[in-house]
């Protein structure tokens, strides 16, 4: 039995770096680093050459690593490939038999060994990632001077190695879910049996599950950003059935369901969607989880007001300026016709196929043209809904715009401060509030961003 490195066991107890998905690319990619890393040192030892990418004709060759030749190389090679071809078209088995024992006798003579070079060259590859945590929040908590809410997304701290000292927002989230499926105060009709079903039951589930910290994730993300936004409490169907449909936690929930004697928890024969209880209840453990974590968002109640009341002015399509400089427009973008008529080439058609001109405009307050869809409990899809009222694209559509321009403002003027007077730029892209880049450049943006997220969130007008 050969004796275990200890280097593997090391590595071995670090796999419980991977339980997060969203990190498995860049860690899998840093340990590949630290391997090629130490094969330069070694090679470097080896060789005691340290020129980039050298040639080392006296590079040490592995005896273990050989090649076959093609018969274009080798005419020994040549030459038993063509002996067996012929033993497999004269169909008769010694023949064939005799051609493979000779060829397998004459391998150690044609082989050749794979040439490698020990190359001393190291380049770092992994990359890094920095995520603003929940950004909208902290800007409307700046903007605010909500204290509670600062402390929950690290705006105020005690020190850097501890940003956030009384919990991430999306843990005092999971926690008063825990604490509603346990109290049932968002249950209507069985509560006992519905608290020792959630309270008991599921809970332990979730907290058994091997991707806990990613369920947790999936359960609080978006309800919390849509309702810090403005979006009712009431209406999180989507990332229930995101859950109950798309991970193993969901099934084994679904499973336990079938057996709880809960009215409306489990599907039949006849009825596929029998579970629609299940599926509320689900949804209103959510709304009071979320009422509980923000309870403080009347500001944008204010704003829904204000859009309305724009919308309802008519005139030109409602719009501000953001931090940038830029004018955001609100409402969707719709192709609309102008009334006149244009020839398109086409091949059949010597003048050209008329067809009517359409442009793009901004919506802006009046009814949409296209429908969005809704959740139906009936049949636990989404289904087109009417158009919204006129001016609710306004009403919904401010406060969420106001704090992306905050947001966009944040991250450009980030890049262009690292970036100044500088020939080439430090990589990295950017997708919203989030900076990936490679070991070089992460500290600089991830340092600058900082530097104007407390600039710019708190006074988007002073820069």
């Amino acid at each position: 039995m050969s004796q275990s490195n200890p280097k593997l066991i090391k590595f071995d107890n670090d796999m419980k770096a991977f339980d997060d998905p969203e990190s498995w690319g860049d860690q899998v990619r840093a340990y590949i680093d630290f391997a090629n890393y130490d094969t330069a040192k070694l090679n470097n030892k080896r060789t005691g050459a340290s020129d980039i990418r050298r040639q080392y004709p006296g590079a040490e060759i592995s005896e273990s690593k050989y090649y076959i030749p093609q018969a274009d190389e080798s005419p020994e090679s040549e030459r038993l490939t063509q002996m067996l071809e012929d033993a497999k078209l004269s169909g008769d088995p010694d023949a064939i038999q005799q051609a493979e024992q000779q060829i397998a006798a004459q391998l150690g003579l044609i082989r050749k060994p794979i040439e490698e070079t020990a190359s001393t060259r190291f380049e770092i590859t992994v990359g890094a990632k920095a995520d603003g945590r929940q950004s909208g929040m902290a800007i409307q908590a700046a903007q605010r001077r909500d204290i509670d809410l600062s402390k929950k997304v690290g705006i105020i701290f005690n020190d850097e190695e501890n940003v956030i000292p009384e919990g991430d927002i999306r843990a005092k989230f999971n926690a008063n879910f825990k604490a509603e499926a346990i109290t049932g105060a968002a249950f209507v009709g069985q509560r006992e049996l519905k608290k020792d079903f959630w309270g008991d039951e599921v809970i332990k589930l979730l907290d058994s599950q091997n991707d806990k910290s990613t369920l947790e994730k999936m359960l609080s993300r978006t309800p919390l950003m849509e309702h810090s936004y403005g979006k009712s409490a009431k209406f999180n169907y989507e990332t229930v059935m995101k859950i109950l449909n798309s991970t193993g936690f969901g099934q084994q929930v679904l499973e336990l369901a079938k057996y709880s004697r809960i009215e409306g928890y489990a599907a039949t024969a006849e009825d596929p969607n029998g579970y629609r209880g299940l599926v509320e209840d689900f949804n209103s453990l959510i709304r009071n989880a979320l009422t509980a974590t923000l309870d403080n968002i009347d500001h944008q109640k204010v704003l829904q007001d204000v859009g309305i009341g724009w919308a309802l002015l008519g005139g030109e399509t409602p719009r501000f300026y953001g931090p940038l400089g830029n004018v955001v427009f609100i409402g969707g973008k719709e192709r609309v016709g102008t009334g006149e008529m244009i020839n398109v080439p086409l091949p059949d058609f010597s003048e050209g196929y008329p067809i009517e001109l359409k442009k793009t405009r901004s919506s802006g307050s009046l009814r949409p043209a296209r429908t969005s869809k809704q959740f139906d409990i009936e049949t636990l899809k989404n289904v087109k809904r009417n158009p919204d009222p006129y001016g609710y694209q306004v009403r919904y559509q401010l406060p969420v715009l106001v704090i992306q321009a905050i947001d966009a403002a944040i991250m450009a003027r980030s890049i262009l401060e690292v970036n100044e007077n500088k020939k080439e730029p430090k990589w990295g892209y950017f997708i919203h509030d989030a900076i990936v880049s490679d070991v070089r450049g992460i500290r600089d943006y991830r340092g600058a961003y900082n530097r104007n997220f407390k600039k710019i969130a708190i006074n988007p007008n002073g820069m």
